[in-house]
């Protein structure tokens, strides 16, 4: 009798119950691991509408049940896709040409983020009109405006919109689409993918008013290219992924000295993905464990430990 070697998985759980698209990954692992690039996107393209963007930071929960992890360390899904991507991505997109319409009905999208744009891509691939309307001038929501150049760089965002468009996803920027029932006379369908850009519930008990956003922090360092006016110390309060792309700006700011991320519970209980920790480490990033933010005058947080 013969014996499957340790990587050729009874089952998948990378691709049933760990990705959220259930993308074919053995398949693609496959071909990319024999050179067969083109392949290899082609399948990918089946399932995902931004195979660059998430070939750069998709947080992978495919890697967190691979069956390696058994054994050692989980296959490295994520590069694979990215070398696909950069490989056979642009080939693939020059050959696209626009599905013929197979219905009169329209849909309207409103929000122009991986969401919106993916929407778009499938309907209209699938044969219906489909046109994203967007309030900024750019597509691709917080992936383009808040997560910082050091993360993904506008190239692997171009990607993914020039796809859309050679599919036949028409864009409308600079649109302030808040009138429903206007959408509604003209098209058929509206889809609303407008996105999470609240701010966040500030932690912070008493001078909640002097600490910033997130998303707000971000989107600055990212439109002023980092030159921004920060002291020489910097506390980011939280340990998810959010918290480590905040840390690792501030570090990169001219002028800070310390970027402290300070987190109630301990290092092994930090929601942010184990790479985006280590790189931040790396980046000379502090970590101040087991303390809760009571209050911050301007220029002293106070916690409790």
């Amino acid at each position: 009798d013969s014996i499957l070697p340790l990587f050729d998985c009874a089952k998948a759980p990378c691709q049933d119950g760990g990705c959220p698209i259930n993308q074919q990954i053995p398949v693609y692992l496959r071909l990319v691991d024999e050179g067969k690039y083109a392949e290899a996107f082609k399948t990918i393209a089946i399932d995902n509408s931004s195979p660059a963007v998430t070939g750069t930071i998709c947080d992978h929960q495919c890697q967190h049940v691979c069956t390696r992890l058994d054994y050692e360390h989980p296959l490295q899904i994520r590069e694979m896709k990215k070398i696909a991507v950069l490989n056979a991505q642009d080939g693939y997109v020059s050959r696209i040409r626009p599905t013929g319409l197979k219905t009169s009905k329209k849909v309207a999208v409103v929000g122009a983020g991986p969401a919106g744009v993916g929407t778009a891509l499938f309907l209209r691939r699938n044969g219906m009109e489909a046109r994203v309307f967007e309030r900024r001038a750019e597509p691709y929501g917080i992936v383009r405006y808040a997560i910082p150049d050091f993360r993904i760089g506008a190239d692997m965002i171009a990607r993914d919109v020039e796809m859309a468009r050679r599919h036949g996803v028409e864009f409308e920027f600079g649109s302030n689409q808040s009138n429903l029932d206007e959408l509604r006379s003209k098209y058929d369908y509206v889809v609303l993918a407008t996105g999470a850009w609240k701010a966040g519930a500030c932690p912070v008990k008493e001078g909640a008013d002097r600490v910033r956003d997130a998303l707000d922090f971000l989107q600055e360092y990212k439109e002023k290219g980092g030159r921004l006016e920060l002291g020489k110390t910097v506390a980011i309060i939280g340990g998810g992924d959010v918290a480590m792309d905040c840390a690792r700006a501030a570090k990169r700011t001219p002028g800070v000295q310390r970027s402290v991320v300070v987190y109630r519970r301990t290092k092994a209980y930090m929601p942010a993905e184990p790479e985006e920790l280590r790189l931040a480490l790396q980046d000379g990033v502090e970590l101040m464990e087991l303390l809760s933010p009571v209050s911050y005058d301007g220029g002293r947080l106070l916690c409790e430990r």
